[in-house]
């Protein structure tokens, strides 16, 4: 069956859902824990991106094929990174089955969104994205210790509380550097009240502790981790500043558009799993799409399965399905 209404808009890009690449000082590391403590029950795999205000961006890579995206999903799709050599060919992992056709005629229809009977690359994105904001929302437990008075809300009150009690705990901590930690924090929680009532409930809980559901709320926090390394206030990452940070990826991965800098955009479209996703899909279509559309239909994928699986590159359409399976 279809996918529920959201309350939030599909990411054009679709979600990735990666662990947080940065080294944090002890104290942020332990307010992430907390702030983020409910990701221990949420998504295994349909890993986040979110939606995004999408700037504009160069035209999309030859072969690609025709859109025709499904509502809500026409903002321009960006190319993946220009001059980085293709993924390595990884094989799946230990005790992964291969694709059974039962299961791929299980998920294509929730992944061909507008029935047209091949799936684009934008309509995959926003299954991605849908399939892990169903699971998380589905297995979000309240951080315990966080929801003072047991209403199943957040006041921005109870996150102020916990966010002292953390900094505070810890010595040699700067208030100063708490109080920042809060201001960020408080940002990302007025992002994430969409109704503007000061608590968060439901959805908007799932948006504040998984951030990379949400594109703004993941914003605020690539922003302060930007923010930090950008010693010179540029607005840019050089490379000196970059290392700084002791992110696990490099430099030139991440510069996207390979002009020596790293913006702010660059750095969210990595911390999401942007990069990720799309080489990912871009493998399956180079493995699957024989007649060379762009879009990939049900025969297509169900031909290509032992292909897809010995590469590794179905590792995606098997999350899909178990994830699926269980909601």
């Amino acid at each position: 069956p279809p996918l529920p209404p959201h309350p939030f808009p599909p990411h054009p890009w679709g979600p990735v859902r990666v662990p947080m690449r940065v080294m944090l000082l002890p104290w942020q590391a332990l307010m992430t824990l907390l702030v983020l403590g409910a990701a221990e029950e949420g998504p295994r795999a349909a890993k986040a991106p979110n939606e995004r205000k999408a700037p504009p961006r160069r035209p999309p890579p030859p072969g690609t094929g025709p859109r025709g995206p499904p509502p809500d999903m026409d903002a321009p799709f960006p190319p993946p990174p220009r001059g980085q050599p293709p993924p390595p060919r990884s094989p799946p992992p230990p005790g992964a089955a291969k694709m059974t056709k039962a299961e791929l005629s299980f998920i294509f229809p929730m992944m061909d969104a507008n029935g047209d009977g091949k799936a684009s690359i934008e309509e995959l994105q926003h299954f991605n994205l849908q399939t892990a904001r169903s699971e998380a929302q589905a297995k979000f437990r309240f951080p315990r210790g966080m929801d003072g008075d047991k209403d199943g809300r957040l006041s921005l009150e109870e996150l102020k509380e916990a966010n002292t009690k953390i900094g505070m705990s810890m010595h040699g901590i700067d208030p100063e550097g708490i109080k920042k930690e809060f201001q960020k924090e408080e940002a990302k929680f007025r992002q994430a009240d969409v109704d503007k009532d000061g608590v968060l409930a439901d959805a908007e809980l799932v948006a504040f502790f998984h951030p990379d559901l949400d594109h703004e709320v993941s914003l605020i926090e690539m922003k302060h981790l930007f923010e930090s390394l950008d010693d010179n206030r540029d607005s840019l990452l050089s490379k000196s500043e970059f290392r700084k940070g002791e992110l696990s990826a490099s430099f030139k991965q991440l510069d996207q558009n390979s002009d020596g800098n790293i913006d702010l955009d660059e750095l969210h479209d990595w911390s999401i799993g942007f990069l990720d996703f799309i080489s990912n899909i871009l493998r399956v279509q180079e493995i699957a799409d024989k007649d060379k559309d762009g879009e990939l239909s049900l025969d297509e994928l169900i031909d290509a399965r032992e292909k897809l699986y010995r590469t590794g590159a179905d590792h995606y359409l098997r999350d899909w399905a178990a994830i699926h399976n269980e909601l």
